[in-house]
């Protein structure tokens, strides 16, 4: 959710293994005044094997100055996930991530009126 205009497009990609989760999101704004600009969102993870929804995945999330892995500067050969595990994205935050939580709410529900 945010505050800002909404975006004229937008993409991403996921993967989450067993151990590691990684996620990329681009959103494209158009502005009057500075016309189109796009934003990448970099996040990884580690999985909670452990865990039975509540912080299923948490990690942190950055802030990519390169839109895309085929435009990163001169010298870098990886993807987005090497060296720092943010691939020089500037690190912004943290996150994390329920699963299943639907699930264990319904659950509770049951248990709490039997």
């Amino acid at each position: 959710q945010t505050d800002g205009p909404p975006p004229v497009s937008t993409c991403g990609v996921w993967q989450c293994g067993s151990d590691e989760f990684q996620m990329v999101i681009q959103r494209t704004f158009a502005t009057q005044r500075f016309g189109n600009y796009r934003i990448t969102r970099v996040y990884r993870g580690a999985v909670n094997p452990d865990s039975s929804g509540i912080n299923l995945v948490q990690g942190q999330m950055g802030f990519h100055p390169d839109a895309m892995e085929d435009e990163l500067p001169a010298g870098r050969t990886g993807g987005l996930f090497e060296e720092d595990g943010l691939g020089g994205a500037s690190a912004i935050g943290f996150f994390s991530i329920d699963g299943n939580t639907l699930a264990e709410l319904e659950s509770d529900t049951r248990v709490s009126s039997s």
